[in-house]
């Protein structure tokens, strides 16, 4: 049986496009992490003794253990309010409601070994690491059922999807591949077969970054050109196993040396065809009474607003150069995220 240990191999590289800094240190094998806002969400392995915090990037140094005994919880994701997380040892997927934390873990589905989740409207991807396959629920179904969608695969890590093609990180097959969600029988395609162990993987407009956790780095490529050989974005971590964005810069759980780091890409964002750009994305007028406008956007896209304690209170699409009625929302600090790669914080009078 395939178990679940990101083996340390030591690479040496002359050349990283930056350095990272330490976020949080003293932490017991962190393995994956998200943000809702502001708000940095983490579980650590622990000894098989999960557990799940969150840290507030911009005003906390020190983070809040959220619940315990989550038995190795791994793949988180938001769903509004829900946090969705895979239960290793147990094989289930459950979910969190983090406004009602003491309702506790209510499990979605059981007999599968989840390790990473992607998210199309109710659909939920699942990718199978000891099946060797990616499975779809429908959430929005009371009894939802497990659907295969494709098998064969060599061990499937990390997932994540761009536009309707879900990209799958094959940790002993060393490569990244895709399949088209659309597609009634997806072939699997082969992306890049330059990666040592990839676990993470995480999408910034065109941008894939990838977590090599056998090659100790991070790397990255840009899906809408023909590249088929991954670029470095940074060497010398310690297992990296997922990773997250948050304002242009790139978060990073470090399995092996117990901590998560982060990493400012904006030099690499800027130089990539992506849609959202840090120098040239504004918001206006702020503060606000009734209405805010983006400016700087390529195309249409979608956004979140979120109060300072992390509850969404409005989503939609966003066009291009068009404003956003914000009159109902109550006086206060709020964050507008874009396509869950930008979060532009403003004041709501």
């Amino acid at each position: 049986m395939k178990k679940v240990k990101l083996i340390l191999f030591l690479l040496v590289s002359t050349y990283t496009f930056s350095q990272t800094t330490d976020v949080i240190t003293g932490l017991t094998q962190p393995i994956s992490l998200t943000f809702k806002a502001n708000e940095l969400y983490f579980a650590e392995y622990n000894g098989g003794n999960g557990k799940i915090s969150k840290l507030n990037v911009e005003t906390a140094a020190v983070p809040t253990e959220v619940i315990q005994n989550t038995d190795w919880s791994i793949g988180l994701l938001f769903k509004d309010d829900d946090l969705y997380f895979g239960q290793l040892i147990d094989g289930n997927i459950s979910k969190l409601a983090i406004n009602n934390i003491p309702l506790g873990v209510t499990e979605i589905i059981s007999g599968i070994r989840p390790y990473d989740f992607a998210l199309d409207g109710n659909i939920l991807y699942i990718s199978d690491y000891i099946q060797d396959k990616i499975l779809k629920i429908d959430m929005s179904s009371p009894n939802p059922t497990l659907i295969d969608v494709v098998a064969g695969l060599s061990t499937p890590y990390g997932i994540a999807l761009h536009n309707n093609e879900l990209y799958i990180a094959e940790y002993e097959g060393n490569k990244v591949s895709k399949i088209n969600i659309n597609d009634p029988n997806p072939i699997v395609q082969e992306v890049s077969s330059n990666v040592l162990g990839p676990s993470g993987l995480y999408f910034a407009g065109n941008i894939l970054f990838i977590a090599e956790a056998d090659g100790n780095k991070i790397s990255h490529i840009d899906v809408s050109s023909n590249q088929t050989s991954v670029i470095e974005t940074v060497t010398n971590l310690s297992e990296p196993s997922d990773l997250a964005i948050y304002n242009n810069e790139l978060y990073i759980t470090e399995y092996n040396a117990n901590k998560i780091s982060k990493l400012d890409i904006s030099a690499i964002l800027s130089t990539e065809d992506i849609l959202v750009q840090n120098n040239k994305i504004k918001l206006f007028p702020n503060p606000a009474l009734n209405f805010i406008q983006i400016n700087g956007l390529k195309e249409e896209t979608e956004y979140k607003i979120y109060s300072i304690n992390g509850a969404k209170v409005s989503d939609g699409i966003l066009n291009t150069n068009k404003v956003i009625d914000v009159s109902v929302l109550s006086p206060g600090i709020y964050f507008l995220s874009l396509d869950n790669v930008y979060n532009l914080k403003f004041i709501k009078k």
